[in-house]
């Protein structure tokens, strides 16, 4: 019964989290995109990683049941 309550939450709290990453990367793609002079580090462009980051975590749970056994 506990571990049926624990996932029942773990899934209200995951249905939360992605309406809030996906209003993030909405104002993301609003927002007025800085020079890229201003974003570019080693690595990459902090703009692009940033929209990169925000739509692989809202689709992780795609990503779990896709490479899931049982999926």
């Amino acid at each position: 019964r506990a571990v049926m309550q624990a996932l029942s939450r773990f899934n209200r709290m995951r249905a939360h989290q992605e309406a809030v990453l996906r209003d993030m990367l909405m104002i993301l793609g609003e927002a007025s995109r800085p020079h890229p002079d201003i974003t570019r580090v080693p690595s990459g462009d902090l703009w692009e990683m940033a929209e990169f980051a925000l739509y692989d975590l809202i689709e992780f749970d795609n990503f779990l049941t896709e490479n899931s056994p049982t999926g």
